[in-house]
């Protein structure tokens, strides 16, 4: 059970050790939105996205006029703890009408993982 768990921990490191950010979240912030029975009461939530939007160096509007110039359609952008990187996940339609969930650096706006949509 134990090596079982153990895998599965790594093989998830994995997938996610690509999307790295130049914006790392303290630990007190990243222990305050991923764990504890109040992750998801609304004032805690506000307090998290609130300390999310201050240590981003660039705000969710210029993410998307950045993006809109390369051609990207942008239907929704958020700032989320990824492993401890701070970053804009968003959805977004392509040049190539596919559509993308992107992941996106906040102090460049650069696109740092884009997954495809079925």
């Amino acid at each position: 059970m134990y090596k079982s768990i153990a895998t599965l921990a790594f093989i998830a490191s994995l997938a996610w050790g690509e999307t790295g950010s130049s914006v790392k979240i303290p630990e007190p912030v990243h222990n305050l939105a991923v764990f504890g029975k109040h992750k998801h009461h609304p004032v805690q939530k506000m307090r998290i996205d609130q300390t999310l939007q201050r240590l981003a160096p660039l705000g969710a509007d210029e993410v998307k006029a950045k993006l809109s110039e390369q051609g990207w359609q942008i239907e929704r952008l958020s700032l989320e703890d990824v492993d401890s990187n701070l970053l804009y996940v968003g959805s977004a339609e392509a040049a190539d009408d596919k559509r993308y969930r992107l992941f996106i650096d906040p102090a460049s706006g650069a696109i740092v993982r884009r997954e495809e949509w079925l």
